[in-house]
């Protein structure tokens, strides 16, 4: 299996990481049902940015339709991982949607930098948010500063 598990940092606005946790709940489920049939129209339904895409598939994967093709190569080539996927990409979207709630908290602020556990399907070009992630710090709006969160 051609995996990799890293943690990453990111700089979303909670817009995006709330975008990024619905196109991972979408894959999710096509991973799930074991089908991509309609994940291109879902996708399109929740207006992905080129940014929010490029953070699950980068270089010539970073359009919904490479972000398909890969989570189908990841369903035909790793039958077996199913389960295990599922569980650790649910984790992946429970992390995510606390932290959106918590950011929307943060009214002053504008962009976050966010830790965030991946697994990255290297031969398929695609990576999910697999666990807890954590904010670093974040934006003052109309700012140049960053504030430590942690």
């Amino acid at each position: 299996m051609a995996t990799t598990e890293y943690i990453a940092t990111i700089q979303v606005t909670a817009a995006e990481l709330a975008q990024m946790n619905k196109a991972q709940l979408i894959m999710l489920e096509s991973i799930e049902n074991r089908s991509t049939s309609g994940l291109e129209s879902k996708l399109n339904g929740i207006s992905l940015t080129a940014g929010v895409i490029g953070l699950f598939a980068p270089g010539i994967y970073a359009t919904i339709s490479g972000l398909v093709s890969a989570t189908a190569g990841v369903i035909s080539t790793y039958p077996s991982y199913n389960s295990l996927l599922v569980t650790v990409m649910q984790n992946g979207c429970n992390s995510m949607g606390k932290i959106v709630s918590d950011l929307l908290a943060f009214s002053k602020y504008d962009l976050f930098e966010l830790e965030f556990p991946f697994i990255d399907f290297k031969d398929k070009g695609i990576r999910y948010v697999q666990g807890d992630g954590r904010i670093v710090r974040a934006h003052v709006k109309g700012g140049t500063g960053w504030v430590s969160m942690q």
